[in-house]
C-alpha cells in the first residue's frame, strides 16, 4: 500500500469552507471523490528567473507584486493532446497548472503552492505509454498525484487554490474540477517545514521538467490555453491577467515555449510550442 505524502490529504467535508464549496460544486452536479494519493517523482525544481521573462521551465502568465499578497487563484484548461519527443530526455515530462506564490520569493524562501495536471511520457522499445495525473504541491515538499481522479486528453479542467488566513498561513485548500466527466475533488494543504504561505504571485504555467538544465524535456503538445483566469487579493482586489509577465522557457538561446497574454475582458493566457 502507498504511503500518501504528509503535506496532502483529503478535506473535512464539516468545515464550513469546504462544505460551501463542496455544495456549490454538487449544484452543477458535480461528483466529489475523495483523493488517494502517491509520491510523484522528485525531479522537479523551480528555476529562478534569467531575464523577467525567461525561464528553463516556466511557460505562462504570472502577476508579480500586488499591492497585498494574493489569497485565491483560479484558471481552466482543455488538457492537450500529446506525443513523444525524440529530442528530449526519455520519459517526457511536462506540468500545467494554477498557483501562487514561488515567481519572485527569493532563494531559498521559495513558498509555491499548485495544482494540474502530470504528464509523463515514457518510450519502452517504441511502445509509448501516457501518463496523466491530477497533482498538487506546496513546494519545496514533493508534489503528490491523485490517482483517483480521472484525466484524459481533451477534458475540461478547472483548477482553484485559496488560503483564507493570508500571509504566513500553512493550511490551502485546492479544487480540481473535470467538467467532462462530472466529477471534482478537494484537496488541504499543509506548508512544508519551514515555508509559510507569501502570495507573491499568481501563475497559470506549462512546465518543463528540467532536470537537467540543458533541454526542455517534455512532450509535443498541442497548446494550452488558460480560461477564466483570476486572481484575488487579500483585501478582496480581483485581477485578470491583463498585466500579467509573460514568462518563456528558453535554454541556451532555443526558445521551447511561448506566452501571450490575451486583452482584458478575456482572461485567458495562451502557451504555444515552439520548434526544438
Amino acid at each position: 500500500m502507498t504511503t500518501a505524502p504528509p503535506n496532502y490529504r483529503a478535506v473535512d467535508l464539516t468545515d464550513p469552507t469546504v462544505a460551501a464549496r463542496h455544495a456549490k460544486q454538487a449544484a452543477k452536479g458535480l461528483r466529489y471523490i475523495a483523493p488517494i494519493f502517491k509520491p510523484a517523482p522528485p525531479r522537479r525544481k523551480v528555476e529562478p528567473s534569467t531575464s523577467i521573462t525567461n525561464t528553463t521551465n516556466w511557460s505562462g502568465g504570472v502577476l508579480e507584486y500586488p499591492s497585498t499578497y494574493y489569497v485565491f487563484v483560479e484558471g481552466g484548461f482543455t488538457v492537450p493532446s500529446f506525443s513523444y519527443n525524440t529530442n528530449a530526455s526519455n520519459p517526457n515530462y511536462m506540468m500545467v497548472w494554477v498557483g501562487m506564490g514561488g515567481a519572485i520569493d527569493p532563494p531559498p524562501n521559495i513558498s509555491l503552492i499548485q495544482s494540474g495536471i502530470y504528464v509523463t511520457l515514457l518510450d519502452t522499445l517504441g511502445t509509448y505509454s501516457l501518463g496523466l495525473d491530477l497533482f498538487v504541491e506546496w513546494f519545496p515538499a514533493y508534489p503528490a498525484l491523485v490517482t483517483d481522479f480521472p484525466v484524459n486528453q481533451g477534458d475540461d479542467l478547472g483548477v482553484t487554490v485559496e488560503c483564507a488566513s493570508g500571509y504566513g498561513a500553512t493550511e490551502a485548500l485546492v479544487t480540481a474540477t473535470n467538467y467532462t466527466q462530472s466529477v471534482f475533488t478537494c484537496v488541504d494543504v499543509t506548508a512544508p517545514s519551514g515555508t509559510t504561505f507569501t502570495g507573491s504571485s499568481a501563475e497559470w504555467i506549462a512546465e518543463a521538467d528540467n532536470h537537467s538544465s540543458t533541454e526542455a524535456n517534455m512532450p509535443v503538445f498541442s497548446g494550452v490555453t488558460f480560461t477564466g483566469c483570476y486572481a484575488t487579493q487579500y483585501e478582496g482586489t480581483a485581477e485578470e491577467p491583463t498585466g500579467a509577465v509573460a514568462y518563456e522557457i528558453v535554454i541556451n538561446d532555443t526558445t521551447y515555449a511561448t506566452a501571450s497574454i490575451m486583452p482584458e475582458g478575456l482572461n485567458q493566457i495562451i502557451v504555444t510550442q515552439s520548434s526544438d
